[in-house]
């Protein structure tokens, strides 16, 4: 099984800590990093007062509903956002040609 834990470059105190259950993943702890950027939002980083709390399902799909056709092991992650990258996940997405003119 392949986890994108994103881009680690960074300088990151946090850890991330795997839980298995009878040799299974059941879950994903990123302690205080971002689950989408991955920085760091501990006390200090300039994100900590407005990250948020977040997590999701590995069997969620990207419309958030639960994919049932999903093969893969089901695993929860935990986590925050970001003020930036929630600021980026809250905006409104438009479709080809609502915001035409013409």
């Amino acid at each position: 099984m392949k986890i994108n834990l994103g881009n680690m470059n960074s300088l990151v105190e946090s850890e991330i800590k795997l839980k298995f259950v009878e040799g299974k993943l059941v879950s994903i702890d990123y302690g205080e990093l971002c689950l989408e950027c991955k920085r760091t939002t501990q006390m200090g980083s300039g994100l900590y007062v407005n990250r948020i709390p977040a997590g999701w399902d590995s069997s969620m799909g990207d419309d958030g509903e639960i994919d049932k056709n999903n093969n893969q092991e089901v695993y929860s992650t935990e986590g925050w956002l970001c003020p930036d990258c929630l600021e980026e996940i809250e905006q409104p997405t438009t479709t080809l040609g609502e915001n035409d003119e013409s």
